[in-house]
Order: C-alpha cells, then sequence, then structure tokens
C-alpha cells in the first residue's frame, strides 16, 4: 500500500485545477452549457454543430476546429473483493469475461470489451448492468453489482483502501484524449482551452512525446 503521502500528492492537481477553473469564472464571467457523452462520440456533435469544443477519443481534426492532444485517460479494470472471489474464484480468464456481470456506460460503450480483447484475447458479451454515470460507476463497482473499468484517479483511493481490487494489475487501458475546438474568434474559448489543457496537463497520464499541433 503506498504511503499516506502519495494520496496527498495526488490530491494537489484536483487543488489546482479548481484554482485554474475558478480564475476560468473570474476572468470570463462566462456560462457553460456542459453534455455528458461518451469520449468516442463526442466528436458527433462538433460535426452537427451542437458544441463549439469538445474533450474527444477521435484524433481526426472537425472541420473548422483546431485539435490539441490533451494526454490519456487511464482505466483500470476493477472489482469489489466479493465479487471477484464469487465470479473469478479460479483467476480472471476469457471464460469468467464473458459469464461476470459487466457495467457499461450505454449501448455505445465498448470499453470494457476494448479491455478484454486487449488484455485477454477475449471476445465478451456479459451481462450487462447500465450506469450512464462516471459516479456511479465507481458506486456500483463497490456495491459488487459488476466490474468495470475505471479511471485510475477516482479507483486509487478505493485500490488502496481494499475496496476495489484490479483484476489484472499491470493491464490498464489508456485511451487518447484531445481538444477539438472552434476557430471561430470567440475569447472565452480561448480561455477555456487554457483552462482544459491545465486540467489536463495535471489529471491525465502524459506520454513522453506526441504532436500536438493539428488542425483542419
Amino acid at each position: 500500500m503506498p504511503h499516506p503521502a502519495h494520496r496527498n500528492q495526488r490530491r494537489q492537481p484536483y487543488e489546482l485545477v479548481s484554482r485554474r477553473a475558478q480564475r476560468f469564472s473570474e476572468t470570463t464571467g462566462g456560462l457553460l452549457d456542459l453534455i455528458i457523452d461518451d469520449e468516442e462520440h463526442t466528436a458527433e456533435r462538433l460535426r452537427s454543430g451542437e458544441v463549439l469544443a469538445a474533450v474527444t477519443a477521435d484524433p481526426r481534426p472537425v472541420q473548422g476546429c483546431r485539435t490539441t492532444f490533451l494526454g490519456a485517460l487511464r482505466y483500470v479494470a476493477t472489482a469489489a473483493p466479493q465479487f471477484l472471489k464469487q465470479h473469478f474464484a479460479d483467476g480472471v480468464t476469457p471464460e469468467a469475461l464473458r459469464s461476470a456481470p459487466v457495467l457499461r456506460f450505454d449501448r455505445r460503450d465498448r470499453l470494457q470489451s476494448r479491455w478484454a480483447e486487449a488484455a485477454f484475447g477475449a471476445t465478451i458479451e456479459p451481462p450487462t448492468c447500465w450506469v450512464p454515470s462516471t459516479q456511479g460507476f465507481i458506486d456500483f463497482t463497490l456495491a459488487g453489482l459488476g466490474w468495470a473499468l475505471n479511471p485510475l484517479m477516482l479507483a486509487a483511493p478505493h485500490l488502496e483502501s481494499g475496496r476495489l481490487v484490479e483484476l489484472a494489475p499491470g493491464r490498464p487501458l489508456d485511451v487518447p484524449l484531445h481538444w477539438q475546438a472552434s476557430r471561430l474568434n470567440v475569447r472565452i474559448l480561448d480561455h477555456l482551452t487554457e483552462a482544459v489543457r491545465f486540467a489536463a496537463g495535471t489529471a491525465l497520464h502524459q506520454p513522453a512525446r506526441h504532436d500536438n499541433k493539428k488542425g483542419g
């Protein structure tokens, strides 16, 4: 178990992001209309003109938008200890993954299936509990209703306390994320882009090198 100091260090990015969000509010006085969607599909909202900016897993620049690589959101496959004992008594195997209940955000969420394919070469369609909430994913995983891919930054405290365990330690799934924002001359978008890039730099996994200069 990591030393408690590690937990304090992990809190620091959230404090920095909170201060940057406050600065954005004070600087712009602007109001935001946030739409929650799967990062695999948010670029569709840009293409339709529904939004002016989006965090997306799609690296292809949307026409009329600037694209900036933010970093990778690291997911880990997690379950409650009792769930692991009940459904993976003989270990985490392709067969067990096909039968153990899984959590999914919505009908388009293939994250758990992608992880099973990458980690075990397994194609799975297990019993599914639909949970369209990031916090709900954590809560339902803790309650033992299924296993799930949870962001490491949210799962870490529960992994440290033993309330969650990793199904396959050392086999995370990294999802590269990009910020795409309209090229329209809207100053609040510049401030928002600055805030998002700052938050990403403190919260996301940063590969050694990545070309983040793209535009459409």
